[in-house]
């Protein structure tokens, strides 16, 4: 069990960083790195807790699917369902062949990069 707290404590830490990337980005206006920040501190905190939990294996990089094994622990998960938007962030962000027609520094805007970050200080 101890093992498991030390794991939980470095995915929680990593998620503590992220956020503080997706807040640089943020400032600096690359708002498409900071919402794909924010997903990556969304997924670390979710592992950190289910690793508490002492769930083991693979866990998925989705938050929907991440919230959803969590809600098995603790039902305060099952009313963050908006915070599965944190999804359209993991790939869109990062690769212009998932924006048919768009490049992502230049599909993403301020006001994307906060609601981002405000769905992953709900969790």
């Amino acid at each position: 069990m101890r093992e498991a707290k030390n794991e939980a404590r470095r995915w929680l830490r990593q998620a503590e960083h992220n956020l503080q990337s997706a807040r640089y980005m943020l400032d600096g206006e690359f708002y498409g790195w900071a919402c794909f920040l924010a997903q990556q501190a969304a997924e670390a905190a979710l592992k950190a807790f289910l690793l508490f939990k002492g769930e083991r294996g693979r866990l998925s990089h989705s938050i929907a699917e991440l919230r959803q094994i969590s809600s098995k622990h603790d039902k305060i998960f099952i009313d963050l369902a908006s915070t599965g938007r944190l999804d359209t962030f993991y790939t869109p962000a990062r690769y212009p062949d998932a924006l048919p027609g768009g490049v992502p520094f230049q599909a993403y805007n301020r006001t994307d990069a906060e609601e981002a970050i405000g769905l992953l200080q709900r969790l």
